[in-house]
């Protein structure tokens, strides 16, 4: 990171109170290139759909191990032990230069807040939940969304940003930490036209916490997210009632030989943004995809990881990982009566050419299987197989 204003001192009051300001300017680059070779089998009782779908890949991509970014931040010294704190990042694709996150300047955070040693951070904006802070770390294989990584098994649950958020994070108490968190936005409108009358809702808000313990060799995080989303008769939105949750837990153990790495979580009434590697034999190039999506009562899914990280040279380590998901989504409230359950095993190398950058190869492979509970016994069932060689660099 590089500092581009250091200790700016400006006066404050007449009593020649001094305060001090400073932003840094950071990042991270990532790309280099993969093979993917992914099949789809589609199986089931006389009149299901039969056959496969084969696609392999070979080409560049964006943010191996991590997603690109660039951001500022900027602590402003208030006196008495506090500080004024913000953070702007953006995300962006390394081999075109779009912006990422739909396109948000600033869509991977965007926060003020006030922090002090003795009491903690209060923060607020665009934020990332609980266990993007106690539980992404602890995935052996980084923080993107590539087949190696935890959003295989336990989708994007372990690194979710919230619009509009409200957060609190203690200060360290003799190894522990905690953080909590909330974010709500609710809209009404009532319509009188020429006597018929209506009422629209739109309400979208939940609750995060996450507690965490550092001490020598042990981390170990736990997580808790809540969302209430509910639409009704509002103009171009399509209705919507979920009440989604979940919890997740893990932890890490360095050996000093090689360290160890346990994670398990549940989600339930729904999902956090897709579910992983399963996502890929729902909408294989556009078959028949569920009556609705997997969001809403009667979802349930478990996940689980085992992996080790060992090193093999001061510069050098390798990486191990397996990870598994077992999804039921029941029939109800027109969903399909489905059941999942997925299978990915992961094994990478990463070489620190400085304290900077590294090179990394990550091969991966990955089996799930779907069965629909219908008349048909209908099945899928994905193979996936992902190699990628790459590069990143931190500034």
């Amino acid at each position: 990171m590089k500092k581009i204003s250091l200790a700016v001192l400006a006066v404050m009051a007449p009593a020649a109170a001094f305060a001090s300001s400073s932003v840094t300017l950071y990042g991270l680059v990532d790309g280099g290139y993969y093979y993917k070779n992914q099949k789809t089998t589609f199986s089931g009782d006389p009149g299901a759909t039969q056959g496969s779908i084969e696609q392999r890949t070979v080409g560049f991509r964006n943010g191996l191990r991590n997603g690109n970014r660039w951001g500022l931040k900027g602590v402003e010294d208030l006196g008495n032990g506090t500080s004024a704190i913000y953070t702007l990042e953006s995300g962006f694709n390394l081999g075109d230069g779009q912006s990422l996150q739909g396109g948000r300047l600033f869509g991977r955070q965007a926060f003020v807040g006030l922090t002090g040693e003795s009491w903690g951070t209060f923060t607020i904006g665009r934020q990332y939940n609980t266990s993007d802070v106690f539980l992404q770390p602890i995935d052996p294989f980084g923080h993107n969304g590539w087949q190696s990584s935890t959003h295989s098994g336990f989708n994007t649950s372990h690194s979710y940003r919230y619009d509009n958020a409200v957060k609190y994070a203690s200060p360290n108490l003799s190894g522990f930490r905690f953080i909590v968190g909330g974010f709500f936005e609710n809209t009404k409108v009532d319509t009188d036209i020429n006597g018929a009358k209506d009422t629209g809702k739109d309400r979208f808000g939940g609750l995060m916490a996450g507690l965490g313990y550092r001490s020598g060799p042990i981390n170990i995080g736990a997580t808790f997210d809540y969302v209430d989303q509910k639409t009704e008769n509002m103009a171009g939105k399509t209705d919507v009632s979920t009440k989604t949750k979940q919890w997740n837990l893990g932890m890490t153990y360095d050996f000093d030989v090689a360290k160890l790495h346990l994670m398990y979580g549940h989600q339930r009434d729904g999902t956090f943004f897709g579910i992983g590697l399963a996502n890929d034999i729902l909408n294989p190039q556009g078959v028949r995809t569920l009556a609705r999506q997997m969001n809403s009562d009667g979802f349930r899914q478990q996940s689980w990881l085992a992996g080790v990280t060992v090193p093999v040279s001061q510069s050098g380590q390798v990486i191990f990982s397996y990870q598994g998901n077992s999804i039921k989504n029941n029939e109800a409230a027109g969903l399909e009566d489905a059941r999942i359950k997925s299978h990915i095993f992961s094994l990478g190398y990463v070489h620190n050419l400085s304290k900077r950058t590294n090179m990394n190869i990550i091969a991966s492979h990955g089996t799930s299987k779907l069965k629909f509970n219908d008349a048909l016994s209908q099945q899928r069932k994905v193979k996936s197989t992902d190699i990628q060689l790459g590069l990143q660099h931190r500034f």
